[in-house]
């Protein structure tokens, strides 16, 4: 195992040259027709995009605030950085979808150069270094959340260059990289909720590691981190307990209203019992705990991370894990080996594995795939260490037919897994989940911005659940209009606005909005009463169900209707009906 660390058959003097096939494949396969897969923008991404667009036209956001800390949206208070990022990036290329994505896919192509030389310089090796980074590029999960305007995924580039600065301060005695450092992690603090939680603990686990070098700057330096830590974390302290610090995360956490009536709801079965075991044993607290240590046991289970993945429709592809299956076994070698050689190297991965498990675990739904995002970059550098040991046993074979043998199985497992998951994200993931990225919304805004001139009032009915944002972003509503007329209501947790200019979204009273004049309404196909006059339908892309049909395999193409468009005016004399509402 002692010449494990020294098999490195990549020289170092060819580096720049694997920087740059790593910015090459990187950048290609996230660049790759970006602004048509995912096939448009879900909600998130549009509010991020439209609060970025008034930042940038007005310095407030939908609400009218002016350059807020937090953006309210739809009552979640995300974070300033990827909306401030987005308002540049919006400066730059106008208002689409690529700008939207482009700090994001920046953030990927960036975090996979930056994790080449990160691992370079823990571990001296070249061929480790470029087998992380390329893992890293070719990472399913890491190129979803590239493609699109994920903010967890910029808050990672940001953690990943501050371990960085972090690792070179400590050992090269540069206090400069200190303070580069902590403005990374403040970065990655203000960039997606979870990092609130992450980047200090993370940080602080990095201190400890590298305590006899830390305590080895002097006291000036010492006390000038602490006031720039004081300065960084300052913003998020004061807001602490306001409704866009820790409680903005409160629906998303075990502390979660319905979590806890999971709790309440067991209870009243057990009002026989009496009153002091169930008030010991099934309190909120202790609910929490072993809600806590449920999680933790299934962030454990193998099938989401390297077989089903999410079944949140805008975080995933429906058929590929976390990770692709053949990185599970190399995932497993390259654990036993970092423990069984002690791999002091790796010991930041493992820092960061565990950090981001235990807050993970936090967490109401496990696994979950935003906030489970950090786990991915130190779960490949041990997939990538697994690897390395695998082309390491292959050079010190001495049977030649065993040595191929192995190898042609790992090219032909590697290549299946990959072009898999290609063709399913670029042919079946953006007509399958089409509805989930919103396309259809896309669709129906630019038809009603074509034609909103002709009516006085537009109704859009809450069954469709479109999204106002949508509307918003693609037509470049005015936000000054927007903040003027913008009326809103509670949806559960989250707070979305139901009217604006001449449109509404509401609960539709038939027999009373067909009366009214010079309208155009959009509605399901369920909802629609069935002697109405249509104007038009909308509709999903085609997708196939299959069945087996006597022995037969049939494969049956699917169009659903998602909208359908009616005028007011075509259905004023509709005798069938109006004797429909009688």
């Amino acid at each position: 195992m002692t010449e494990l660390l020294k098999f490195d058959p990549i020289s170092r003097k060819v580096t720049w040259l694997l920087i740059f096939l790593l910015f090459i494949i990187s950048a290609s396969l996230t660049l790759i027709n970006v602004a048509h897969v995912p096939p448009g923008l879900y909600q998130d991404e549009s509010a991020i995009g439209y609060n970025a667009y008034s930042i940038l036209k007005t310095g407030k956001d939908e609400y009218g605030n002016s350059h807020p800390l937090y953006f309210k949206s739809f009552g979640d208070y995300k974070l300033p950085v990827y909306i401030y990022t987005t308002a540049l990036s919006i400066k730059l290329f106008g208002l689409n979808e690529f700008a939207v994505r482009f700090p994001s896919i920046l953030a990927g192509v960036f975090s996979v150069i930056i994790l080449f030389f990160f691992v370079q310089y823990l571990t001296k090796n070249t061929t480790l270094s470029f087998l992380s980074a390329l893992a890293f590029a070719l990472n399913p999960t890491h190129l979803i959340f590239s493609r699109a305007g994920f903010e967890v995924n910029i808050a990672l580039a940001f953690a990943l260059t501050g371990c960085y600065l972090f690792v070179l301060a400590v050992t090269k005695k540069k206090f400069l990289f200190i303070v580069f450092s902590l403005l990374c992690f403040g970065l990655s603090l203000y960039s997606y909720n979870v990092t609130r939680l992450i980047s200090p603990l993370f940080f602080a686990g990095l201190v400890a590691l590298y305590w006899k070098q830390v305590r080895s700057f002097s006291k000036i330096h010492k006390i000038s981190a602490v006031i720039v830590s004081l300065l960084i974390l300052s913003p998020f302290l004061m807001e602490f307990f306001a409704p866009s610090g820790v409680l903005s995360a409160k629906s998303t956490l075990i502390t979660s209203t319905d979590v806890l009536a999971k709790d309440l709801e067991f209870r009243s079965y057990l009002v026989s019992l009496p009153h002091i075991y169930t008030a010991l044993f099934y309190n909120q607290y202790f609910y929490m705990i072993f809600q806590y240590l449920q999680n933790l046991a299934t962030i454990f289970s193998g099938s989401f991370y390297f077989v089903s993945g999410t079944s949140q429709l805008n975080q995933g592809i429906g058929d590929v894990g976390y990770f692709y299956l053949f990185d599970l076994p190399f995932f497993v070698v390259g654990l036993i080996i970092y423990y069984r050689i002690k791999f002091k190297a790796f010991r930041i991965f493992n820092l960061w594995l565990i950090t981001a498990i235990f807050v993970l675990a936090l967490s109401k739904d496990v696994p979950q795939a935003t906030r489970g995002y950090f786990i991915v970059l130190p779960t490949i550098c041990f997939i990538a260490f697994g690897i390395f040991f695998f082309f390491y046993y292959l050079s010190i074979h001495k049977n030649k037919i065993v040595k191929y043998l192995l190898l042609a199985i790992f090219i032909v497992f590697v290549f299946s897994d990959i072009q898999y998951y290609f063709l399913s994200y670029y042919f079946r993931f953006p007509l399958v989940y089409a509805s989930a990225w919103r396309k259809q919304d896309k669709d129906l805004t630019f038809y009603l911005k074509a034609h909103e001139s002709k009516y006085s009032k537009i109704i859009i009915d809450s069954s469709t659940d479109f999204i106002y944002t949508t509307y918003l972003f693609y037509s470049a509503y005015s936000p000054s209009e927007f903040v003027a007329s913008a009326k809103r209501y509670k949806d559960g947790d989250l707070i979305k606005a139901n009217a604006w200019g001449k449109y509404q979204i509401k609960n539709m009273q038939w027999d009373k909005d067909l009366m009214s004049p010079h309208t155009l309404i959009v509605s399901t196909q369920a909802d629609v009463p069935k002697n109405a006059i249509i104007l038009g339908k909308m509709y999903d892309p085609t997708t196939f169900n299959t069945f087996s049909i006597n022995g037969k395999i049939v494969n049956a193409p699917q169009n659903n209707v998602k909208y359908m468009l009616i005028e007011t005016d075509a259905n004023k004399n509709n005798k069938m009906l109006l004797k429909q509402f009688e």
